[in-house]
């Protein structure tokens, strides 16, 4: 299940209390394979390295890496099989050059197939145990679990939202469980980024302890948000929800839209301000001048032209993307 969220993570900039979200695979819609890295930046998914016979025996080596690492273990492979190749002059004369894709990424939101239904279900009925559900009354959701050939014990839910007073633009993580106007059924509820919603009938028939009980976050933060919500549905819902029929056209594409239009306005920041840190570390780097030497008219005119330098990509790439979005 992790690995279907993996791009929405990605995406909307979900933080871990231990580590960062592994980088995933992408393609532009030029065909380019890239890697998306959890601080929004992307590299090239592999190194690219040819080597072309010149005159005088010479051989000619063009490398691109992805890291100042990557290219020191590829160039000292390159040392061992041509011993008079100068290892520390070719690192010294490398350069880190950034880019931007001219071309939008094609990613894949598909959630679902056997294991991530039940992950989600076993997350529910985690929850609910929790809650002071006993497991032996969540037959449904065990019969599900238990057996290869047992009907799915959920479905999406988008007729309407079951959060009470959603906080908008706030891409929830939520599981919820009640047995208050459910006919009868104990009825759970998962949503992951706001986007993927789903019911799911742990028992069709629930003669335990009472139960309402909810837990949401904010996946960017590991906020904990407090949330109303109504899991009122009949038996009719619930059996409409599996066959795909609690899915009003454009209600998936809304929910999207609402916590998309958030991320892209992140990832705007993001890119800026990376550009600007590249951008600072550049002219200052380059600049030729002394920690904490005082800077000269001329000294200031040249910082002034090494930032505009390294800025140019950033700044075309914004231009570029305002004329495409005024040619729509």
């Amino acid at each position: 299940m992790a690995k279907d969220l993996q791009s929405l993570g990605l995406l909307i900039g979900v933080k871990r209390e231990r580590g960062v979200l592994p980088s995933l695979a992408v393609d532009n819609l030029d065909g380019e394979q890239l890697l998306l890295h959890a601080d929004g930046s992307m590299s090239p998914a592999r190194a690219s390295f040819s080597q072309t016979p010149e005159g005088s025996g010479a051989m000619r080596i063009e490398l691109v890496a992805r890291s100042s690492e990557e290219a020191r273990k590829i160039l000292k492979g390159v040392k061992r099989k041509y011993p008079n190749f100068d290892l520390e002059s070719a690192i010294a004369s490398s350069r880190v050059q950034s880019r931007y894709s001219r071309s939008p990424l094609n990613f894949s939101l598909e959630f679902g197939g056997p294991l991530s239904g039940r992950s989600l279900v076993k997350s529910v009925l985690c929850f609910a145990a929790v809650n002071g559900v006993g497991a032996r009354d969540c037959t449904n959701a065990k019969q599900y679990l238990a057996g290869d050939g047992a009907e799915a014990c959920f479905g999406y839910w988008y007729e309407s939202d079951l959060i009470l007073h959603r906080p908008e633009g706030v891409p929830l993580h939520c599981v919820a469980v009640s047995n208050q106007g459910t006919d009868g059924q104990l009825l759970g509820y998962i949503e992951f980024f706001g986007v993927r919603r789903m019911v799911v009938c742990l028992a069709e028939s629930y003669s335990g302890a009472p139960v309402h009980a909810g837990y949401c976050i904010d996946p960017r933060s590991s906020e904990r948000i407090d949330i109303e919500f109504d899991l009122a549905l009949g038996r009719a819902d619930i059996q409409a929800s599996y066959n795909y029929e609690r899915i009003p056209d454009g209600s998936i594409e809304r929910a999207f839209d609402l916590i998309l239009r958030h991320a892209v306005k992140r990832s705007a920041v993001t890119a800026r301000d990376q550009a600007i840190d590249r951008a600072v570390q550049y002219a200052f780097s380059n600049l030729g001048v002394g920690e904490g030497a005082i800077l000269t008219e001329q000294d200031v005119e040249k910082l002034s032209s090494l930032l505009m330098h390294e800025l140019t990509p950033y700044l075309m790439h914004v231009v570029g993307n305002r004329r495409r979005q005024d040619e729509r």
